[in-house]
């Protein structure tokens, strides 16, 4: 639910906090590298690694994709992942020079990505966000991408890149957690009605 959410967000916050400073403070201390050079890299790295990795762990167990083996290929799904690859391919890709597509592509993937997230479990969800976010951040260190512009010092382009992508699985994730509570609540109804049902059908074959 949201609430554990909330939760899971301020754990990520708080741990992505205290391994960059101490991991800061011992590479100042050991190579003599400033702590203002090296803090915001380390808790973004840190922070989108743990809203990637984390709720793989957690949901892989409680999923039906593994287990299911639907027949045939599911047209919207497919669609999802073509237009995911067109939209990296447009902003990441090299395709086009303009600043102005590139940045527009990046943006388009979100609504695909929140759409993903309604309209599918929550693993499927969370594994398109991952791969989006690996071929992403591949992307941008090899110089391509909307944040890897001239006007735009290194430092900064990274700061930007995690913190976009950090926002990006932040929001993700919650209408994930929106979406699998409603789901929940969804059932557990069904599951009443069924069972008054049969009682009630008990009770007038008792009758």
């Amino acid at each position: 639910g949201i609430k554990p959410l909330g939760l899971f967000l301020l754990v990520v916050a708080v741990s992505a906090f205290l391994s960059a400073t101490i991991g800061s403070a011992i590479v100042n201390r050991t190579f003599g590298v400033p702590i203002t050079e090296t803090w915001d890299h380390w808790f973004g790295a840190m922070a989108l690694g743990i809203l990637m990795a984390v709720p793989l762990f957690l949901l892989l167990p409680a999923s039906d994709l593994l287990r299911s083996r639907r027949p045939g290929i599911d047209p919207e799904a497919l669609a999802c992942v073509l237009g995911a690859a067109v939209f990296l391919a447009l902003a990441y890709g090299g395709l086009v020079q303009s600043p102005e597509i590139r940045i527009a592509s990046a943006i388009a993937i979100i609504p695909l990505l929140l759409w993903v997230a309604v309209r599918y479990e929550a693993m499927i969800a969370c594994i398109l966000l991952s791969a989006v976010t690996v071929l992403e951040i591949l992307a941008s260190s090899h110089g391509k991408g909307m944040f890897v512009l001239q006007s735009l010092p290194a430092h900064g382009s990274v700061v930007w890149i995690m913190a976009e992508f950090t926002i990006r699985a932040s929001a993700v994730l919650m209408l994930v957690a929106s979406r699998s509570e409603q789901r929940a609540l969804e059932q557990q109804r069904a599951h009443q009605a069924a069972r008054l049902v049969s009682i009630v059908e008990a009770a007038t074959d008792g009758i």
